[in-house]
């Protein structure tokens, strides 16, 4: 059974939680190793060493992503088969983050589904170590990130018993201006 975050955290003896909460299952440092070419800022074809990190969000208070040997290595070798296709051609460091975002969130191999859990992918961390080099890159590490959106996809299931607009409804909503009547004066 599911519990609501912004209800019961299933300690009698503990005050519950009166606010909202976000709660993560954070898996990294994952090593990765990746050549692109950057057409956009006009740089030739390049390597990289990098850390990945990969954030879950958890669903509703239940568990979240079961981080044991096997799942995590079933992440590893998906990160690692995207590194393996060689190189990234008219990739910025953010396009490579980008599409490591959707390589993972696209994956959902069957041991993450033996290990049951209410999770989905919130974050993609790409930490890009460089050396000072003809190219013009700076000694030490820069961090790329990519996020999912927090009202992107946003399910009913986040608010109990509250019916909450989609996106696409609160857009619609703000376009004809009913949301909220500002009184002038």
């Amino acid at each position: 059974m599911t519990r609501s975050p912004l209800i019961d955290h299933g300690d009698p003896t503990i005050p519950p939680l009166k606010v909202p909460v976000v709660e993560t299952v954070e898996i990294g440092p994952i090593g990765f190793f990746f050549s692109n070419q950057n057409l956009a800022m006009g740089l030739k074809s390049h390597s990289h060493h990098a850390y990945v990190y990969v954030v879950f969000e958890t669903m509703l208070g239940g568990h979240g992503y079961p981080s044991f040997e096997e799942t995590n290595d079933a992440l590893r070798e998906r990160i690692a088969a995207l590194s393996g296709r060689g190189l990234f051609t008219n990739a910025t460091n953010e396009d490579v983050c980008r599409r490591l975002f959707a390589w993972i969130d696209d994956y959902g191999p069957e041991v993450w589904r033996k290990w049951g859990g209410d999770y989905r992918l919130q974050t993609v961390i790409l930490d890009v170590e460089s050396v000072v080099d003809k190219i013009g890159h700076d000694n030490g590490s820069t961090r790329y990130t990519v996020s999912r959106h927090p009202m992107a996809d946003y399910p009913q299931r986040y608010v109990t018993g509250v019916d909450v607009p989609t996106l696409p409804e609160l857009e619609q909503l703000a376009a004809a201006r009913t949301i909220m009547t500002i009184p002038e004066g």
